[in-house]
């Protein structure tokens, strides 16, 4: 008997608000936007999609701009029919997929598609779509302590760069490019989002602020070399300010 609430208190709790439906379009949503950079939220889209194409078998839109994803657009609901597939899927599911992935990608690959998987169903077992979250004890793929990166050796970066020994915009552009690479270590798709405000100097030496992993911003030192390649290419193609390697 004590139990039972008091009438005031039923009142509250027949007042209070329900828990909002959560679409498969919005989970998508919020999956997608829990990448820190542009970059890993691109893969997350596009892990989400593949795995959604391999589960169901035809093609399923995922806006690149998710503010195209209200409830009443085709595509969230185009999403939404995708309740009862996702719904089935269990760990033998699962499994397959990963089976699936093992025939071309690496484990490093194959534990980076898994991670917006996780995100989503983790969030479907969250609102109860589903009862049980398929992908809770699914390992990740083991990933070798040795690196099976494939380095250019001195020749080979050294014939690279003569391929670019030209006058034109494009040969300045190339080399300044190939070298800064090669001196900083610095990855394509940092090196391509390089601007001229990105360059200064910080005690007495020539820097470049570069957009890392997850978002961070990074300092490298630019080697006088490589400084010097760049200047050169900047005034030929009169570039004073935005990107540095652009079309020419």
């Amino acid at each position: 008997q004590d139990l039972v609430p008091a009438p005031d208190q039923r009142d509250r709790l027949s007042q209070a608000p329900a828990t909002p439906v959560r679409t498969v379009a919005d989970l998508i949503s919020e999956v997608i936007l829990r990448g820190r950079s542009e970059r890993t939220r691109i893969a997350y889209r596009v892990d989400i999609h593949d795995f959604l194409f391999w589960l169901i078998g035809h093609e399923v839109s995922i806006p690149i701009d998710l503010a195209e994803l209200p409830a009443n657009a085709p595509a969230a609901l185009a999403l939404n029919a995708t309740m009862t597939a996702l719904q089935q899927v269990h760990e033998a599911t699962i499994n397959a997929y990963l089976n699936h992935l093992r025939g071309g990608l690496k484990p490093s690959t194959i534990n980076r598609r898994l991670t917006p998987l996780r995100l989503l169903f983790q969030r479907l077992h969250r609102y109860r779509l589903i009862a049980i979250n398929p992908i809770e004890f699914i390992k990740s793929a083991k990933v070798s302590a040795v690196s099976e990166t494939v380095y250019l050796s001195r020749a080979e970066a050294r014939q690279l760069e003569d391929a670019c020994a030209g006058e034109t915009v494009r040969d300045l552009r190339d080399r300044a490019l190939l070298v800064f690479m090669l001196s900083t270590g610095v990855r394509s798709a940092e090196s391509l989002g390089l601007r001229v405000e990105d360059i200064s100097a910080v005690d007495g030496h020539t820097v470049a602020w570069v957009l890392g992993k997850g978002g961070a911003r990074e300092r490298v030192k630019i080697a006088p070399r490589a400084h010097k390649l760049l200047r050169a290419y900047l005034a030929a193609a009169e570039i004073a300010e935005g990107m540095v390697f652009r079309r020419v």
